[in-house]
């Protein structure tokens, strides 16, 4: 069988899910990174371009806004302040020096930068960082606008990195997923009286994601918006996961019980 035959018949033809279930665990494994490729190709394509646009757009900004320096872990900027920083006409930082500013100023924002006389701050969901100036001199050697503006510039040009650790990421993610699904695979078959093994399980998981992981790349693409739409991918892989229990012959009876279960 094919690999689109056996994606087809994943999603049109549940009595494969036997078949599927008498695969090596590898194969189902290559099946399942095949499957999910696209989606995690399309992620990362837009990380790695995002990443990159963003550190070029920082570039730019630093080289064309006020100039300062470190000095002794203290920034020295020429401009009135507080100052906005502003990338592509959002505000995503402020900059004082004088003291009039503390870190008060963050409450309520998200993906915010905070540059005051010694340190700076960052904000990140609830997660607040705090970076002071003599060390991130010592680590990246920033210590002025031009240094700063190389440095985003270098970081541009390595977004593709970015890109990659979203596809790793992403991968692991489905696999995670699936051996999540393999357990509950397991324990509809034990309920049901199935004859079924790890290798199996984990067969027939890695299949029933076939539907949800199209379904996630068609929505991708189509850059739409779909409310709940985690309960309709979980609830497709447990429907198709649960038909392919269906299809597996019953466990062999246990030799130390006689025919009353005892």
């Amino acid at each position: 069988m094919s690999f689109w035959q056996e994606a087809a018949a994943s999603i049109f033809r549940p009595a494969a899910y036997a078949e599927f279930a008498r695969q090596r665990a590898r194969r189902a494994l290559r099946y399942l990174v095949l499957i999910a490729l696209p989606l995690a190709l399309v992620g990362a394509l837009r990380v790695g371009l995002g990443a990159g646009a963003a550190a070029g757009a920082a570039a730019r900004a630093v080289a064309a806004g006020p100039d300062f320096r470190l000095t002794g872990g203290v920034l020295e900027f020429d401009a009135p302040q507080p100052y906005p920083v502003t990338v592509q006409g959002q505000q995503i930082g402020l900059v004082d020096t004088t003291g009039a500013t503390d870190e008060s100023y963050l409450e309520g924002r998200d993906n915010f930068f905070l540059f005051l006389r010694d340190r700076a701050v960052v904000t990140s969901g609830a997660e607040r960082r705090t970076m002071l100036y003599s060390d991130l001199t010592d680590m990246t050697g920033v210590a002025s606008r031009a240094d700063l503006a190389r440095f985003l510039a270098g970081l541009a040009s390595w977004a593709w990195l970015a890109g990659l650790v979203w596809l790793a990421g992403s991968l692991a993610a489905k696999a995670g997923a699936a051996l999540l699904l393999a357990s509950l695979v397991t324990i509809v078959a034990s309920a049901r009286n199935r004859a079924v093994g790890w290798a199996a399980s984990w067969g027939i998981a890695c299949h029933a994601l076939t539907l949800p992981l199209l379904l996630g790349f068609t929505r991708v693409l189509a850059g739409a918006a779909i409310r709940l739409f985690g309960l309709l991918y979980w609830g497709t892989a447990v429907v198709y996961a649960v038909a392919g229990v269906s299809t597996l012959g019953p466990a062999a009876p246990d030799p130390g019980k006689d025919a009353t279960g005892l």
